[in-house]
């Protein structure tokens, strides 16, 4: 929905900064079986290194 889609794109660009040079980021298949829809900014990875796999772009 667009609470939980606009918090999970907000932590996002906290974390990767635009025009940032972090790599791929995809976005999460599904959230957690107990994520609350009010809160989702709990779910967010804000700080750190993304955690991704290698992309192979073809």
């Amino acid at each position: 929905g667009l609470w939980g889609g606009g918090w999970m794109g907000f932590a996002r660009i906290c974390r990767c900064r635009p025009g940032g040079t972090a790599g791929f980021d995809p976005v999460p298949e599904a959230a957690p079986q107990d994520a609350d829809a009010l809160h989702f900014w709990r779910y967010g990875q804000w700080r750190g290194p993304l955690v991704c796999e290698r992309v192979d772009e073809t």
